[in-house]
């Protein structure tokens, strides 16, 4: 009898465990397909006031904002980092980036920051589908699987979060079928968390998945608590000098070379040293952390700037501004060419401009460089440069360019550095201002406009150019390759790998860095010279490049009005 009651017991037992994990199952299961709520909608919440509220006036004004920027036709596209305000302030930044992408994608992975929600993590959302005045997008089934992830919680952050919902329409014009994985990283994050959040992600990447981050850059003035620029006194700079603008290229750049290096930890330890208000900081850490760990699968990329632009610019009001920049990423593919080397395929340099170690073409003393511009867009480019320092002193404007008349070179995005040049007692050159930017940042003749207005009134190092002092300056114009990072072991290689009157330097160390155009070489031939020279300029020891710091080298084409 004892036995045949504990036989019963036993298999009650048994039929409880087998109902208890069917239950258990069913709901894994069930969690797995509706992680997210299965037939939900999020409607459109900034349709209206940051962007159109209609379907046909979304497609003309995305028209519109693409036929106003050269497409750069960047291959083997596979993300982009864009601005996220209204689009009459960013707009067109952001169709800097999606002017590259066409129909090859099937899904999107859109990465922005929470601006509302204080939290640690990844949001998901609770949505099927994203709506906007263009139409439905479904939310991929990713969702379910990520959503099991500690790091991942399904949540109404994206309720009323603007950041991925202003790319929306960007995308449903630029590709025809595809689904959606939105992410909203929140504020609290810390670095380890990010780089799991990367690793999460990674298994979601592939040669049909673009990475489409969402960022503005530098949030500036008393709105947003950071008024870090200074003068003399320890005072704010007023906010129409033109001062604010030059000081936040400056450090919109430094942030911008952090990311085309893809260094995630030396990006956030500037963000966290600099206190720099990029809303966006976190997501583009998480991208950068994506690219690494494909990297150590035998991936390579290129990151390449875009556009940049600021609100105080577009209002003339820098009291509050917010910093604007288009960035995309293309992948690299290595193959063997049939002499058994390894060759690079697919680089898209973003400026059009083919530079020729070999080439025994040369201009204004600078060795190798092929020429890039004809000797007409080279007088233009002067004229111009020329014109805006006069109209600014006369008029605190510039010129007004009809573009129409401009070549494709002239309008291509490129780093430009503009100097002038004044004769002294015994009639040599001496000079009188140099400023310019290292990275792409604007069409080559803005560049140059802007920059010779730059090197007349904003170089610290000089008085402000007057008037009267136009006519004799020798205006000299130096185009600039991306820089790119020398990998050099030890001091004695690095003196070995650099090139006088070829290489442009740029050395940096923490947050100092500083820069020597080719031309300098004709200065300071000896490399040692030529190191310490540079170290001292960036405020560092004389001898800072014996030590473990970081070198890029870029080319430079130069002209100068005494040539022409």
């Amino acid at each position: 009898m004892k036995n045949y009651i504990l036989r019963r017991y036993i298999s009650i037992a048994i039929i409880l465990c087998i109902f208890l994990s069917g239950i258990l199952g069913l709901i894994y299961v069930n969690k797995l397909k509706t992680a997210h709520n299965p037939e939900s909608i999020r409607d459109t919440k900034f349709a209206g006031t940051w962007y159109p509220s209609d379907n046909r006036t979304c497609i003309e004004e995305i028209d519109r904002l693409i036929s106003e920027i050269k497409p750069q036709y960047i291959k083997d596209l596979r993300a982009v980092i864009v601005p996220h305000a209204a689009w009459r302030w960013s707009g067109k930044v952001a169709a800097g980036a999606y002017a590259e992408i066409n129909d090859d994608f099937d899904r999107v992975i859109l990465i922005g920051p929470s601006h509302k929600s204080m939290y640690s993590g990844a949001s998901l959302p609770n949505y099927t589908y994203f709506s906007t005045p263009m139409g439905k997008i479904r939310v991929s089934d990713a969702i379910s699987s990520l959503s099991l992830n500690a790091l991942f919680d399904i949540s109404s952050v994206h309720d009323n979060e603007h950041s991925l919902e202003v790319q929306l329409p960007f995308l449903q014009k630029r590709l025809s079928k595809f689904e959606i994985l939105p992410i909203i990283i929140g504020p609290l994050t810390g670095q380890d968390e990010l780089k799991i959040i990367a690793k999460a992600l990674v298994p979601y990447v592939t040669s049909r998945t673009l990475i489409v981050v969402s960022s503005d850059l530098t949030h500036y003035g008393p709105d947003y608590q950071y008024t870090p620029f200074k003068d003399v006194s320890g005072d704010v700079y007023n906010e129409t000098n033109t001062y604010i603008a030059n000081k936040l290229l400056v450090l919109d750049s430094r942030a911008v070379e952090f990311i085309v290096n893809m260094d995630p930890e030396g990006f956030m330890d500037f963000c966290d040293n600099t206190g720099v208000t990029i809303c966006g900081k976190k997501p583009i850490d998480v991208l950068l952390n994506i690219l690494d760990s494909l990297s150590h699968h035998g991936n390579e990329y290129k990151i390449i700037p875009m556009y940049y632009d600021t609100s105080g610019r577009t209002s003339g009001d820098y009291t509050n501004s917010v910093s604007y920049a288009s960035i995309a990423i293309s992948e690299i593919k290595l193959v063997n060419d049939s002499t058994g080397t390894e060759n690079t395929n697919n680089i898209n340099n973003n400026n059009n401009t083919n530079y020729n170690n070999n080439n025994d073409n040369t201009n204004a003393g600078t060795e190798g460089i092929e020429t890039p511009l004809t000797n007409d867009e080279q007088k233009l480019l002067l004229s111009l440069a020329r014109s805006a320092l006069e109209q600014h002193l006369v008029a605190g404007t510039q010129p007004d360019v009809d573009v129409r008349f401009l070549s494709e070179s002239l309008k291509t995005v490129q780093g430009c550095f503009t100097t002038l040049n004044t004769p002294d007692i015994s009639g040599k050159e001496k000079l009188r201002g140099c400023i310019g930017h290292i990275l792409p940042q604007e069409e080559l003749y803005k560049c140059v406009m802007d920059n010779a207005v730059n090197a007349g009134v904003n170089d610290n190092r000089f008085e402000p150019v007057t008037y009267d002092e136009v006519k004799r300056l020798n205006i000299e114009i130096s185009v600039l390759s991306v820089p790119e990072k020398l990998v050099y072991d030890g001091p004695e290689d690095l003196l070995t790998k650099l090139h006088p009157n070829i290489d442009g330097v740029v050395i940096k160390k923490g947050l100092k860095s500083a820069t020597y155009l080719p031309q300098v070489w004709k200065q300071l031939p000896d490399k040692q010279k030529f190191l310490d020279s540079l170290c001292i300029k960036a405020g560092l020891a004389g001898g800072c490049w014996k030590e473990n710091i970081e070198v890029q080298t870029y080319r430079a084409f130069v002209f100068s009005e005494s040539e022409q």
